[in-house]
């Protein structure tokens, strides 16, 4: 096992391909619809913290961080593409990202890719945290 960072096995790959196991790709497409779900509630407070910043009720600390929120984005962007074309480039989707997105935060960029890939292979010893493939 070739190890980077303490404890994860590092995805050789730079294509993730959709699984053929039909009980994972129900796993995946749960998963796709959480971090729907997250994307809905990101862009309601988005539209919420620019309301109060234009009456200049913004709080100090109410910004979140944004590399957070990329690597969020990043997950949803890649498992989205794995749904909905089978397979994912890793260079394709993130030079995909770039043009869409204004800042490109490549470390959350490689681990959503590896989460997603680990997701799809099935390697779950490369996911510590959050909600997991149920």
């Amino acid at each position: 096992m070739n190890e980077g960072i303490k404890g994860f096995e590092m995805i050789n790959s730079d294509v993730i391909e959709l699984p053929q196991d039909q009980g994972v790709i129900e796993k995946l497409t749960r998963k796709l619809a959480e971090y729907e779900a997250r994307k809905l509630e990101w862009e309601g407070e988005d539209n919420e913290r620019q309301v109060k910043k234009i009456k200049g009720e913004e709080t100090e600390g109410e910004s979140e961080n944004p590399r957070i929120r990329a690597h969020e984005i990043y997950k949803y962007a890649i498992l989205r593409r794995l749904i909905d074309e089978g397979r994912v480039e890793k260079d394709q989707i993130s030079h995909d990202l770039m043009g869409v997105h204004n800042d490109f935060y490549p470390k959350e960029f490689e681990d959503a890719f590896r989460v997603v890939s680990s997701y799809a292979s099935g390697n779950l010893r490369n996911v510590h945290g959050g909600t997991g493939l149920k």
